[in-house]
């Protein structure tokens, strides 16, 4: 069945990266730019994909209920439905250059933002203003042609970080350990062999099973990078130039580089909160290398010799690919 689909009202902008990646950080920067909405997650839109990857989800119904889902988050967003007004949540609208614009939107009585008939003016202004739509998700490069096809027009901006700081982050976090079942965990899990299988970990399900936690991190990682680097090397000469590949350690050392670049991609500028957003994050900073060596040398004392070699595999292939 070919079903309708909704049109784009505006630039979409989607920032991937794997957790403790940085992505909060370059979304944190898009979000301060003029014409930029609030960040937006949504843990059920990013499930399609998976599902479609799975074969538990057409393509079609995946690309159309992409299209109905952030069609919809951005139209409720603009007509002040569904705000987060929780301070410490980056996705809040107080972590805005202009948080009274969107208080204007869930208080005003003007048309422009009502609904019924009058959502139809909203729909107008959407276009007019030419908002930036901005998402944040997960999975690296996984879904990439996934959400590429779904939006002809959208940027897709990759976080990338060393592995050495990612499986030592995740280890810090218990993430592959007893907060799989924990119901706050937002990623896909799956039965195998009566085993809890994280998303991550689909197509190794043995190694993840049979491996002590952090080898199941090493080979989670690999396997995402893995997938990441045929996804995009899936994409045809078009998409790719659609696609940013942004490093840590390059960003937060040098931020002004890539506002500037990100500004001009997206045809808009800074403001003053841009600068308050990159004092906050510690931009620019120094990387340390000894910290870095301090964690492969956890990661080496307390790995198999199997996963510590594919870890060295990845490393090699992590900075080929990112040419890092």
């Amino acid at each position: 069945m070919i079903f309708h689909k909704k049109k784009n009202l505006t630039q979409v902008v989607f920032v991937s990266g794997a957790t403790r990646s940085g992505k909060i950080i370059l979304s944190r920067i898009i979000s301060s730019l003029k014409r930029s909405e609030n960040i937006r997650v949504d843990h059920l839109t990013e499930q399609l994909p998976i599902m479609n990857r799975l074969g538990e989800l057409t393509d079609e119904a995946c690309n159309t209920l992409l299209r109905y889902s952030i069609h919809f988050m951005l139209y409720d967003n603009y007509i002040g439905r569904n705000s987060n007004f929780k301070t410490t949540d980056f996705t809040s609208i107080w972590n805005t250059p202009e948080p009274e614009k969107f208080l204007e939107r869930i208080y005003s009585n003007n048309h422009e933002y009502g609904d019924s008939v009058d959502g139809d003016r909203a729909i107008e202004r959407i276009k007019k203003e030419k908002i930036i739509f901005n998402m944040m998700i997960h999975y690296e490069l996984m879904h990439v042609d996934i959400f590429l096809n779904a939006f002809p027009k959208s940027l897709f901006f990759n976080m990338v970080r060393n592995p050495i700081d990612l499986i030592y982050s995740w280890k810090k976090k218990g993430y592959s350990d007893n907060f799989l079942s924990n119901p706050r965990n937002a990623t896909l899990l799956f039965k195998y062999r009566k085993n809890l299988v994280p998303y991550y970990a689909h197509g190794i399900e043995e190694k993840f099973i049979n491996s002590n936690s952090i080898d199941r991190l090493i080979y989670m990682t690999k396997n995402s990078l893995d997938v990441s680097i045929l996804k995009y090397n899936s994409l045809d000469n078009i998409q790719k130039k659609r696609v940013r590949n942004i490093q840590f350690d390059s960003l937060v050392t040098n931020p002004s580089k890539y506002v500037k670049n990100i500004c001009k991609l997206l045809s808009t500028d800074k403001t003053n909160y841009t600068d308050e957003i990159l004092h906050e994050e510690k931009c620019p900073r120094t990387i340390k290398k000894i910290e870095r060596k301090n964690k492969m040398n956890y990661i080496k004392n307390n790995a198999s010799k199997s996963a510590f070699k594919a870890l060295e595999e990845m490393l090699e292939q992590y900075h080929n690919f990112y040419k890092i």
